[in-house]
């Protein structure tokens, strides 16, 4: 069974694959956008839509799928951008770690059963990984836009930082430029949008 690359349709009409099962063992994150290929494609197909018509796919403000169309004009292509280390907002909050390998089958093995080639990390390793996460562009909760905010605008709360003094804030910025993840952001005048 073949799978188109862009639609991740298969040779079975309604049939759509994505992750692992098309590209083998690969990251999260291209399992993510090959899955987030084929959940498009499927409402395409089920709605009678063209790809080449999705401008943008979004929820809004009320939680609702919202697709925007181009019409007749052409899609742009936009390159990947590959964000490195060097380019996260604050790194030195960070400690680099290295990618943990994943263990698998010598060839020899592999092929005499049907075993999984690749075992897949354990619990530890599982964690160790998660947890070389740079939060992007969200909280992670580390606390540190409330330590540095000289008026104590910001306090951390139960589920994380909260805006209590609004309208005493200087506008300093320190929040943000010292938010390693770059989550936080503000509009004048300040309201809560951490």
């Amino acid at each position: 069974m073949q799978v188109n690359e862009q639609t991740m349709a298969t040779t079975v009409e309604g049939v759509f694959a994505a992750g692992d099962a098309v590209t083998g063992p690969s990251s999260v994150a291209e399992a993510i956008g090959t899955g987030r290929r084929a959940a498009i494609a499927m409402h395409c197909f089920l709605t009678g839509m063209s790809m080449g018509d999705i401008r943008t796919i979004y929820t809004n403000q009320e939680g609702v799928l919202t697709i925007e169309k181009y019409g007749s004009r052409e899609r742009e292509e936009k390159t990947q951008e590959v964000i490195g280390f060097d380019d996260v907002l604050n790194p030195d909050y960070y400690e680099k770690e290295n990618r943990v390998p994943m263990k698998a089958l010598d060839p020899s093995e592999s092929t005499k059963g049907f075993k999984e080639i690749y075992a897949g990390y354990s619990g530890e390793e599982a964690i160790h990984e998660a947890n070389r996460c740079f939060h992007c562009g969200h909280c992670a909760v580390c606390g540190t836009c409330a330590e540095i905010c000289p008026l104590d605008v910001i306090t951390m709360g139960e589920e994380g930082p909260e805006v209590v003094y609004p309208k005493e804030c200087w506008h300093c910025g320190g929040c943000r430029i010292n938010c390693p993840c770059g989550a936080v952001y503000y509009e004048f005048p300040l309201s809560m949008l951490i």
